[in-house]
């Protein structure tokens, strides 16, 4: 007898935006920057993402949320200090 619940090869659900957590927002030279964390699946962790005007610069992934948010405010230094890309 099959167990309905159990579907081979089937992908996680996806995270919507209601999954994001923003951390910071900073203007710098008619740009905004934004930090914001992503929780993606107890599987998957947190997703640290930097966007520059809303489209997505960077993106990296972390295994916990201490350490998520950790690289996105070392990234706000950078912005603040003059990196541009």
């Amino acid at each position: 007898m099959r167990d309905e619940r159990v579907v081979p090869f089937q992908k996680p659900p996806e995270s919507g935006p209601k999954d994001l957590e923003l951390l910071w927002i900073v203007r710098q030279d008619s740009h905004s920057w934004s930090g914001e964390l992503q929780f993606r699946g107890e599987f998957y962790g947190w997703d640290a993402l930097i966007r520059r005007d809303g489209a997505l610069v960077l993106a990296q992934r972390f295994p916990v949320h201490d350490k998520a948010a950790r690289f996105a405010e070392d990234l706000r230094g950078y912005i603040e200090r003059g990196w541009t890309d």
